[in-house]
C-alpha cells in the first residue's frame, strides 16, 4: 500500500486523497510540457516532437560549407607557398608546367598585337589577351592582363608590331603568375588570328593550351587569410548549429518522456476509476 502524497506508478491507490495528489500532479506536468517548443503543424500539436527538417538543413548547409571553406584555404596556403618559391621561367624549353602552377616569368617586351575575337568580343576582350617575349630565346608565353600599365608598370616596352634586335636593349623583366588553361573558344579565337598573320604567335613558339594570369605575392597573402577568416566563422556557425540541434533533440526527447509519463497516468487514473465504480457497484 501506498503513504498518502506518492505519486502513482501505475500500482492501484487506495484513498481519495491519492487521486487529488496525482490530480495535481499531472497539471504541473501538463504545464511543463507546454513550456517546450513543439513542432507544429497547421496550427494543430503533433502527437510527438521531432527535430525540424531545417535544423537538419542548417546543420548540414554550415558543414559543407565549413568544409569548402577549409580546401579553399588549404588551396590558398599551398599558392601562396608556390609564391614564396615559384618556378622560374626565362624560354619556351623551361615551359614544362600545367594548370594552377604558380610561376615567375622572366620576359624582355610585352607583344600586344591587334586581336580579332569576332564572335567572343564580349567573353574574351575584358580578359586583354596578349603574350609576352621570354627573356631567353624566341618564345612567347600568353597572358591575360586587362589594364597593361597597371600591372607591368611604365618602364616595360610594349609592341604592336615584332621589334628588330637593334630596338630591343636586352633588359627583361619578371612577372609572378598562375597557370590557367585556355578554353577551346579562346584557344580557337587564338589559333585563328596567328593563321591570319594577326599576331606572331604560332603553335611552335607559343602554344595555345596554357596563358598565364598575373598574381603578386600580397593578393596570394590575401587569399589565404581571407578563406582563413571565413573557415574560422563557418567552422563557429557549424558548432552553434550543433548546439542548437543538441538542445532540439534534448527537448523532443524530454517532452517524449514527459508524455509517456502522462499515458501512463491517464491508464492509472482510466484503472482507478473502473476499480472505484465496480467498487461503489
Amino acid at each position: 500500500m501506498k503513504s498518502k502524497g506518492e505519486i502513482p506508478d501505475g500500482s492501484a491507490a487506495d484513498t481519495g486523497d491519492d487521486l487529488v495528489v496525482c490530480s495535481f500532479f499531472s497539471l504541473y506536468d501538463i504545464g511543463r510540457r507546454d513550456r517546450v517548443r513543439v513542432s507544429s503543424k497547421n496550427g494543430k500539436e503533433r502527437g510527438t516532437m521531432k527535430v525540424k527538417f531545417g535544423t537538419y538543413v542548417l546543420l548540414l548547409l554550415a558543414l559543407g560549407c565549413a568544409a569548402f571553406a577549409g580546401m579553399k584555404a588549404m588551396e590558398a596556403k599551398t599558392n601562396m607557398e608556390k609564391g614564396e618559391n615559384p618556378q622560374k621561367v626565362s624560354a619556351l624549353s623551361e615551359a614544362i608546367w600545367q594548370e594552377g602552377d604558380i610561376v615567375e616569368i622572366e620576359y624582355s617586351y610585352v607583344q600586344n598585337s591587334d586581336i580579332a575575337y569576332g564572335n567572343s568580343q564580349i567573353s574574351m576582350a575584358s580578359k586583354n589577351f596578349l603574350s609576352l617575349r621570354y627573356g631567353k630565346g624566341n618564345g612567347y608565353v600568353w597572358c591575360s592582363i586587362p589594364y597593361l600599365e597597371d600591372t607591368v608598370g611604365k618602364e616595360v616596352p610594349v609592341y604592336k608590331e615584332v621589334p628588330t634586335e637593334t630596338e630591343t636593349d636586352g633588359q627583361t623583366f619578371t612577372m609572378l603568375g598562375k597557370v590557367c588553361r585556355l578554353s577551346e573558344d579562346e584557344a580557337r579565337v587564338l589559333r585563328q588570328n596567328s593563321e591570319q598573320g594577326y599576331v606572331p604567335n604560332t603553335e611552335a613558339n607559343t602554344g595555345f593550351l596554357y596563358y598565364i594570369a598575373p598574381l603578386t605575392a600580397k593578393e596570394l597573402q590575401e587569399q589565404f587569410h581571407g578563406w582563413g577568416v571565413a573557415t574560422i566563422v563557418l567552422v563557429v556557425f557549424f558548432l552553434f548549429r550543433c548546439v542548437c540541434f543538441a538542445k532540439e533533440k534534448s527537448a523532443a526527447d524530454r517532452l517524449a518522456q514527459e508524455r509517456r509519463r502522462d499515458r501512463e497516468r491517464e491508464a492509472y487514473f482510466r484503472n482507478l476509476d473502473i476499480k472505484r465504480r465496480r467498487e461503489r457497484a
